[in-house]
C-alpha cells in the first residue's frame, strides 16, 4: 500500500506550508499512523507547555536548585517533540523556540535595531550561570510558553502526511548529530546526551507506529540500529562509531522506506532550489549538498568545456589591469587554493592586501563570501576583486575588450556561449569562473572514504581526533560537518561569522589583538553593530593541512598552535577584552595526546588528489 496524499489540499494546509516551502499541498492523511503521531505530538505539546509554566512559577520565588531541574525536565517533550516541530515551523523553530544565543541585526526594519535572541538555548546559558537574572528568565520563559501555545493551536488544523514524517526525521537526525551531540544545543546545562537519548525515543516511537504499514523487515532493522545506541556521557561517546554503525543505516533504511512507498521528495514537495539533497543516506556522501543552490548554475547546464574555460580564466593574468595578476596569483591549485603567505600579493609583488587568501576548494559551500562576509553571491565576490586596487585593479569592459582580441578564447566563448546575445560578456565569464568552482569540492578525503565505506575500524588516533573534534574540543559547534566550516546544519543555508579574539602573533603569554575590526566595517549597513566587531567568516578546514598560516590574518602558522589558541579559550581567554566574544573562553584542557589526535583527523581532510 502507498502512505502519501495526492496533490490537493485544504487551504489550511495550503497557507502553512506554503510558509515552510512545501507548496505540492497533499491531501489529508487517510493513514491511521500520521492519525496517531499527530495526537501524540499534540500531547507533548501540551505536557511542555505544563512544564514551561511550573519553571515560570519557580522562577518567580526564585528556587534556582528546582528551576534548573524542572528546566531540565521541560527538555524532555521539547526534544520529543523538536522534530516536527522545527520541520512544520522553521522559522519559528530558529528564531523563536530554540534560537542560538547570539546579538544579531533585526530582520526586515527600517532602522537599526538589534535583535535579542529567545528560547531554549538562551535560557539554558542564563540559567546555569553563577548570578542567575530571575525576571529576565520569567520573560524568557513566558515567551516562549506563548509561542508554543499558538503553535499548537495552529497544528490543530494542520494535516499530516508521510512523506512529511520521513523528511522530518531524517533532518531530526542529521540536526542532533551535527548540533546536539556537539553541545551547541546546551551551551551551559551540558544536557546534550539525555535530549539525544529522548530525541531517538521519539524517532523510534514515531517510526513503529507504521508497523505492519511499511515493510516488516526494514522497521525490524531501524529498531534494532536504535536500540544499538549506546549512551555514555559526553567525552565518552563514540560519535564515529555512533556515524557509521547507526545513523547511516538508519539514513538507508528510512530512504529505502521512501522510494518503496513512493513518498515524495522534499523537492517534489517544493518550488524552490533547496541546499540539500533531500535523498540523501549519508551527511558525506560527494552530492550530500546541492551546489546548484550556492551558484544559482545547474548542473545540467555545466559542460566540461565551460569547466576548463573557466579555469583557464582562473589561471590568466588577462583579468588583471596590467596583466600580472591571475586568481591562482593567490589561489594556487597546488596547495588547495592559496598562496601560504601570510597575506596575499598580487602579481608584481608591488601590493599586498589585507587579509590571508582561503581555501576555494569548498568555497562555493556559503550564504556570503570574503573573511567579512560583504559578498553576498559569488558574482558579486567576483566583482569585489575585479575592481579591488589591490587584486585585478580592472573592469569587465576592458577585460571583455582583451578577449575579444585573443582569437582562443574568441572561438571557445563562441563555442560555449552561442546562445548568449554576446559570447563574451560579463554573464558568460561568470558563468565559466562558477563552472570551474563548483568541479572543485571532491569529498574524497581519507576521512570521506571511511564513512563512506562506513569503515569501522579506522586508525584509533583518527576517530579520537573526529569524536574530540565532534565533542570536547567543541570544533563542531563553529566548524559543522560536512564542510567543516560556518555553513549552518541541518539547514545549510546561512553562513556564520565568528569573534575569536585573534591575535596580531602567536606570543599567547602578551596577547595583542588584531587591529582588522572585519565584519563591522564590510561597508554594509545591517552589519555596522558593536558585536559584529572582530567578527570573521568560519572558513572550511578542509584542506587545511596544507594552507598554512592560519587565520584571517595569517598569524598562527601550525596547526598545533591554532589548537593551542582555542585550547586557551582564543582573546578573550587570554585576558583581553572582548565583550561580543562568540568563542567560549574557559580553558578546554586538551590532553598533549588529545591535540596530536586532533591534527590527526585535520590532516586527514585533506582531498586526495593532494
Amino acid at each position: 500500500m502507498k502512505y502519501f496524499f495526492p496533490i490537493i489540499a485544504l487551504v489550511s494546509l495550503f497557507l502553512f506550508v506554503s510558509s515552510t516551502n512545501d507548496l505540492a499541498r497533499p491531501k489529508p492523511e487517510t493513514s491511521f499512523p500520521t492519525l496517531q503521531i499527530k495526537a501524540q505530538f499534540l500531547k507533548q505539546l501540551t505536557q511542555l507547555q505544563a512544564c514551561l509554566e511550573k519553571l515560570n512559577q519557580a522562577l518567580k520565588i526564585k528556587n534556582k536548585k528546582e528551576a534548573r531541574s524542572i528546566y531540565l525536565e521541560a527538555r524532555i517533550p521539547f526534544k520529543q517533540t523538536e522534530f516536527l516541530m522545527a520541520y512544520l515551523d522553521p522559522q519559528l523553530y530558529e528564531r523563536s523556540i530554540n534560537e542560538s544565543p547570539l546579538l544579531k541585526p533585526k530582520p526586515s526594519v527600517a532602522n537599526k535595531e538589534t535583535h535579542h535572541p529567545e528560547g531554549f538555548q538562551v535560557i539554558d546559558e542564563l540559567l546555569f550561570e553563577e548570578q542567575i537574572d530571575f525576571k529576565q528568565l520569567q520573560v524568557l520563559t513566558k515567551k516562549l510558553n506563548t509561542q508554543i501555545e499558538r503553535f499548537q493551536v495552529r497544528m490543530e488544523s494542520i494535516r499530516f502526511y508521510d512523506a512529511l514524517i520521513i523528511h522530518a526525521i531524517k533532518e531530526a537526525l542529521l540536526r542532533s548529530f551535527t548540533l546536539g551531540i556537539t553541545g551547541f544545543d546546551t551551551p551551559a546545562s551540558d544536557n546534550s546526551m539525555e535530549d539525544f537519548r529522548q530525541t531517538n525515543q521519539s524517532i523510534l516511537t514515531t517510526l513503529l507506529s507504521y508497523k505492519g504499514y511499511f515493510s516488516s523487515n526494514r522497521m525490524a532493522a531501524i529498531e534494532a540500529h536504535f536500540k544499538a545506541i549506546e549512551y555514555t556521557s559526553f567525552e565518552t561517546f563514540d560519535r564515529y562509531g555512533y556515524l557509521v554503525r547507526q545513523l547511516i543505516p538508519i539514513l538507508e533504511i528510512l530512504e529505502a522506506i521512501r522510494v518503496a512507498n513512493q513518498l515524495e521528495t522534499k523537492e517534489e514537495l517544493n518550488r524552490l532550489m533547496l541546499p540539500l539533497n533531500s535523498t540523501f543516506t549519508n551527511p558525506f556522501q560527494a552530492d550530500f549538498l546541492n551546489i546548484s543552490y550556492y551558484t544559482n548554475l545547474s548542473n545540467s547546464s555545466i559542460n566540461l568545456a565551460q569547466i576548463e574555460l573557466g579555469k583557464q580564466l582562473f589561471n590568466d593574468p588577462i583579468l588583471s589591469d596590467k596583466l600580472n595578476t591571475s586568481c591562482a596569483t593567490c589561489h594556487n591549485e597546488k596547495v588547495a587554493f592559496t598562496d601560504q603567505l601570510e597575506r596575499s600579493m598580487n602579481g608584481d609583488k608591488t601590493k599586498t592586501t589585507s587579509r590571508n587568501a582561503p581555501s576555494l576548494n569548498y568555497s562555493v559551500y556559503a550564504s556570503a563570501y570574503f573573511y567579512d562576509l560583504r559578498a553576498h553571491d559569488l558574482k558579486n565576490q567576483f566583482d569585489h576583486v575585479i575592481h579591488n586596487e589591490k587584486e585585478f585593479n580592472s573592469n569587465y569592459t576592458a577585460i571583455i575588450n582583451k578577449l575579444n582580441q585573443d582569437p582562443d578564447y574568441q572561438q571557445k566563448f563562441k563555442s560555449n556561449y552561442s546562445q548568449y546575445p554576446h559570447p563574451i560578456s560579463n554573464a558568460s565569464i561568470n558563468h565559466a569562473l562558477k563552472s570551474y568552482l563548483m568541479s572543485l569540492p571532491r569529498f574524497d578525503s581519507k576521512f570521506d572514504q571511511f564513512v563512506q565505506t562506513k569503515t569501522n575500524n579506522i586508525p584509533s588516533e583518527l576517530r579520537q581526533g573526529f569524536n574530540l573534534f565532534m565533542g570536547k574540543a567543541q570544533c563542531a559547534t563553529c566548524h559543522f560537518p560536512p564542510t567543516f566550516s560556518g555553513l549552518v546544519p541541518p539547514a545549510y543555508a546561512d553562513s556564520e561569522s565568528e569573534v575569536l579574539g585573534v591575535l596580531t602573533n602567536e606570543d599567547f603569554k602578551h596577547p595583542i589583538l588584531d587591529e582588522d575590526q572585519g565584519r563591522i566595517n564590510n561597508g554594509i549597513t545591517k552589519d555596522n553593530f558593536d558585536f559584529f566587531a572582530n567578527s570573521f567568516k568560519t572558513v572550511s578546514i578542509r584542506n587545511a593541512a596544507l594552507t598554512a598560516p592560519y587565520m584571517h590574518n595569517g598569524s598562527i602558522k601550525t596547526l598545533e598552535k591554532v589548537i593551542e589558541f582555542y585550547d586557551l579559550g582564543g582573546g578573550l581567554g587570554m585576558g583581553l577584552d572582548l565583550p561580543h566574544q562568540t568563542l567560549p573562553s574557559d580553558p578546554l584542557h586538551l590532553t598533549p595526546s588529545e591535540k596530536k589526535a586532533l591534527v590527526v583527523f585535520v590532516e586527514s581532510l585533506t582531498d586526495s588528489n593532494y
